[in-house]
Parts: structure tokens; C-alpha cells; sequence
């Protein structure tokens, strides 16, 4: 799949929200439900992965110093590490998708 068949953040958190909506639904199946499932976990990879990409992208920040010149900082995260993030290792599988909200 190249990048123009890869829908945008967008559509992807759209569809996140279906998957969680569709787990929800005690009128699906459970076979339906795990293959539901399993588009969720790979959304959720894709996910993971362009929102970590977006933030190695902000390498720096830009603040005033004291004089009115312009102060560059590299960027510093203290957040933990998130599924996707994964570096060389193999995928790591969520505990769980999270619910919609109703």
C-alpha cells in the first residue's frame, strides 16, 4: 500500500471509532467480532506509528530568550514508551481497544 492508498490520521481515528462502536454491538458475532478486532489492532499499529513519527519530526523548540532573541532547545520527552515505538522490536499486541463513549 503505497501513500496514496493510506488514509489520513483523520480517517483512521474514524475508523478506530467504528471498530470500538462495532465491538460494542452485542448484535455482531463472534467470529465477525475478531476479525473486527483484529483490523483494530493493526489500525491502532498505524496509528501508533505515524503519531510517533510525528513527534521525532519536533525535534526542536523555539522559545524567547530574555533579550528578545530567538532560543532553540532540542526537544526533550519524558512521556513513556507506546505500542508502535517499537524500534527493531516485533509488535507488541494491546492489552485492549479502548470504548467508545456513549
Amino acid at each position: 500500500m503505497d501513500s496514496a492508498d493510506t488514509p489520513d490520521l483523520q480517517t483512521m481515528f474514524d475508523q478506530m471509532r467504528r471498530v470500538c462502536e462495532q465491538m460494542d454491538d452485542p448484535s455482531i458475532k463472534f467470529e465477525e467480532k475478531m476479525r473486527i478486532y483484529a483490523f483494530g489492532v493493526k489500525l491502532n499499529t498505524k496509528i501508533q506509528r505515524i503519531l510517533a513519527n510525528a513527534e521525532r519530526m519536533v525535534v526542536e523548540i523555539v522559545s524567547m530568550n530574555p533579550d528578545g532573541s530567538l532560543k532553540i532547545e532540542p526537544f526533550v520527552s519524558d512521556a513513556p514508551e507506546r505500542v508502535g515505538d517499537n524500534r527493531g522490536q516485533s509488535e507488541k499486541r494491546p492489552k485492549n481497544l479502548p470504548t467508545s463513549r456513549k
